[in-house]
């Protein structure tokens, strides 16, 4: 059955036969399985579900029907749409984060890639957009401590892995963090080699400047220290925007957020 939310399925063994009326009971939303890290994403259904993951199921599952059945469309995807660390990452980020806006997986991954990979993988398309839906709400409606949350898919190059990107507005204010006049953002991520990775960002625009901090679970080494912040001079040169790099690690001082709540109610089913 399909609802403007979700597709639905009944997982039976019994015979149903066409004209058979099925009675379906509207019950209270799926609650998050008790997890390490359910503490912190608190317990908000699907929203919570897809914020503790480690990668997106769905689209994994997408990619690789799509793979399988058009490898010359997969390695498109994964060279030029997915977010993937490189000199386009700014760029794949921004058009993910326009998509997400409007909540189309379509508009992201393209009508024909969308056909193919149904074709594949029957229902999948919707499920995806459903997701995509839950995914926008959170970036609409604001969290506790006006945090919001922007679920970013991320390309090792091998596999998916997914990029939390927390931020908030604090315009014409003095706030005890210290933020004052500015955005706040955080990139949240756990990479397989490096382990959990936070950067720490805040932006002030009114007078130009950008302080950085990249907290790591183990120090980086030397090198990595140094590239990075001959990276982040060259931007300034470029950019002509003031501010500072640091690191923290081991520990690495994460901070932790406010747990996910469920978004606005409405109408319907809750599958």
């Amino acid at each position: 059955m399909q609802t403007p939310n979700a597709t639905i399925a009944l997982e039976t063994l019994a015979k149903i036969n066409e004209g058979m009326r099925v009675t379906l009971k509207l019950e209270s939303g799926p609650s998050l399985a008790s997890t390490p890290n359910a503490a912190k994403l608190g317990h908000a259904g699907p929203a919570g579900t897809l914020a503790q993951a480690k990668s997106w199921s769905q689209l994994d599952e997408a990619l690789k029907a799509l793979s399988h059945i058009d490898p010359a469309r997969f390695q498109h995807i994964t060279q030029n749409v997915l977010p993937q660390p490189g000199a386009k990452l700014t760029s794949q980020m921004l058009f993910f984060l326009s998509a997400l806006k409007g909540g189309d997986i379509k508009a992201w991954l393209g009508d024909n890639a969308s056909k193919v990979i149904e074709s594949g993988r029957p229902g999948i398309v919707s499920r995806l957009s459903s997701d995509m839906q839950i995914m926008s709400k959170l970036v609409d409606e604001p969290q506790s401590g006006d945090w919001r949350l922007a679920l970013i898919p991320l390309w090792n190059g091998n596999q998916l892995e997914q990029l939390r990107m927390y931020y908030r507005n604090r315009s014409g204010q003095d706030d005890e963090d210290g933020e004052g006049d500015g955005t706040r953002f955080v990139l949240d991520v756990e990479l397989s080699n490096l382990g959990h990775v936070q950067i720490d960002g805040l932006m002030k625009s009114q007078t130009k400047k950008l302080d950085l901090i990249v907290r790591t679970d183990q120090p980086f080494p030397d090198t990595w220290r140094t590239d990075l912040a001959e990276i982040f001079q060259t931007a300034q040169e470029i950019t002509g925007i003031g501010g500072s790099l640091a690191f923290q690690a081991a520990p690495g001082n994460f901070i932790d957020f406010p747990p996910i709540e469920a978004p606005s109610p409405q109408r319907g089913l809750f599958v």
